[in-house]
């Protein structure tokens, strides 16, 4: 795995193409109950499932949007991903790719994973924890980054920056997921058009 960038499967890449973000999700997710203990699997069923979410969401509050909100879906999903999450916490706690992306998850939307009655800011600090120890290995640029997301505008730009000097575009994925993070951590201020808005919704 060059610089913790995830390899997504091609089969959950193809669900994505045709917006079919649960369906997508469902696929990860088996994937990962095939190789329970491989990590890069573990962590793309996460964030695939994590965004799943996140892609429903933003269709069931779009006023735009032709589709029906299933939250009976996104309550299936929670599920998975607290499965999924549960599981990297007792084997993959000291893994740096699980504390880079899970911790980012844990900081950004907690109640994904505390069933929206939990304490959010324990998770959020939590979140922040892991992606400060995954920061502390050499070559982890993403989560340096990651850790400076609440600093003011121009540390966050310049941590961002390393990221882009020195991970070409060419290896950074094309899965949906890895678009969403592109924009987050300034992606498209260093590659402009990198991402086409046909099949991904960024």
């Amino acid at each position: 795995m060059s610089h913790y960038i995830l390899e997504f499967d091609h089969q959950i890449l193809e669900f994505e193409k045709q917006g079919k973000w649960y369906e997508a999700a469902i696929c990860a997710y088996d994937l990962w109950t095939k190789q329970p203990n491989d990590p890069n699997i573990l962590v793309c069923a996460g964030t695939e499932i994590w965004y799943a979410i996140l892609a429903l969401e933003y269709d069931a509050f779009d006023p735009s949007s032709a589709i029906v909100p299933d939250f009976e879906a996104e309550k299936k999903l929670r599920d998975l991903l607290w499965q999924v999450s549960l599981y990297g916490e007792h084997h993959f706690k000291d893994d740096t790719t699980f504390n880079t992306y899970f911790g980012y998850m844990y900081r950004v939307m907690p109640y994904n994973f505390t069933g929206f009655d939990g304490d959010d800011i324990a998770w959020k600090n939590k979140g922040l924890s892991m992606n400060s120890k995954a920061a502390n290995e050499p070559g982890n640029l993403i989560a340096q980054a990651m850790v400076h997301s609440y600093d003011d505008s121009y540390t966050y730009h310049e941590a961002c920056k390393k990221i882009w000097d020195n991970i070409p575009i060419e290896l950074w994925g094309t899965s949906a997921f890895q678009e969403y993070l592109f924009y987050i951590l300034n992606g498209n201020c260093f590659y402009h058009n990198a991402f086409s808005s046909e099949g991904n919704r960024g």
